[in-house]
């Protein structure tokens, strides 16, 4: 017979498991309780160490992403959309539109400066979900990759994220965490890609647009009506037209790692905004005075690899820059 021993929840029941049933799913809750309560370190490292972080579905959000990038002139647009059928994704050359399809989405993009013997495209991913949709990702990544593709400073990567059922009040503190924690966030892309140093993905910080301001807007359409430009950071223009927050800040990249950590991301910000919205209570981003990277992952309740993830790339990014 299997010894017995107290139950982990600390409920002082015997079981032959660590935890009895159910019990696990408890003390699951009562950590998340006291973290999101109390801001417990202790309980969100064991949050982590059990890997019982993100298990709830609430950032599995549709998400589609814009790979702005160019290839050689021997491969060309249409090439890389036969390149990707022929390893299994539907995949399509089209003329400027912005449509959204079912299929991979080669088109052109006049923001972008062209390489000698390289044209510019922006490759457009359908509307994905979970790890199928991350699967899509990479494959499309690594037929880039064996195409020739690369990016300069002119490109960038904007990933869409579905909105449905954040809400008004999920918008706004979703404004509110961006401008709160955008120094922050600079420091996770390129320098590029930072402060005000590039028009396509403007600050939203510097005064022109009001946290309060924000907040006393009466509807979604108000709120975008007073952002008045979609070239920001974090784009409202975009649920009007396809139900979706866009994220425009990340350097262009090819590289499936680098784009699958910033979906991850972007999808724990819409999440960590619906959470506050519902609760109420934004006193974390208020009053939290450690204004850095470390803080920012424990409020989105990143996981451990996220975690380290995200550092090893702050380190870099620090390191090299551009280049980065």
């Amino acid at each position: 017979m299997k010894r017995q021993g107290l139950c982990g929840c600390g409920c002082g029941q015997l079981t032959g498991r660590e935890f009895a049933p159910g019990h696990d799913a408890k003390h699951r809750g009562n950590l998340l309780r006291a973290w999101r309560g109390t801001h417990s370190a202790e309980a969100l490292n064991e949050l982590r160490d059990r890997c019982w972080l993100g298990l709830d579905g609430t950032d599995n959000r549709t998400f589609g992403v814009e790979i702005e990038c160019l290839v050689p002139f021997a491969v060309g647009r249409d090439g890389l959309a036969e390149a990707l059928r022929a390893s299994g994704l539907q995949a399509r050359y089209e003329n400027y539109n912005h449509c959204v399809r079912p299929h991979w989405k080669v088109t052109t993009d006049s923001s972008l400066s062209a390489d000698p013997n390289y044209t510019t495209l922006e490759l457009v991913s359908p509307v994905l979900k979970g790890d199928e949709g991350r699967a899509q990702l990479r494959v499309a990544c690594k037929v880039l990759r064996r195409v020739g593709a690369k990016v300069n400073e002119s490109c960038g990567l904007h990933v869409h994220h579905g909105a449905n059922g954040l809400g008004l009040k999920g918008f706004q503190y979703l404004f509110s965490l961006y401008q709160t924690y955008e120094e922050q966030i600079d420091k996770m892309v390129a320098l590029s890609r930072r402060g005000k140093s590039n028009n396509y993905c403007r600050s939203l910080r510097g005064g022109r647009w009001s946290a309060l301001c924000v907040m006393e807007c009466k509807s979604i359409k108000q709120m975008v009506e007073y952002m008045g430009t979609r070239y920001l950071k974090l784009n409202f223009e975009s649920y009007i037209k396809y139900g979706t927050v866009e994220v425009r800040q990340h350097q262009g990249t090819i590289d499936a790692d680098k784009i699958v950590a910033w979906v991850d991301f972007g999808q724990a910000l819409l999440r960590e905004a619906k959470r506050m919205a519902t609760s109420g209570s934004d006193d974390w981003v208020i009053n939290n005075t450690r204004q850095d990277v470390p803080s920012l992952m424990d409020l989105l309740e990143m996981t451990r690899d996220q975690v380290a993830y995200w550092a090893h790339r702050v380190e870099v990014l620090a390191r090299m820059g551009r280049a980065a």
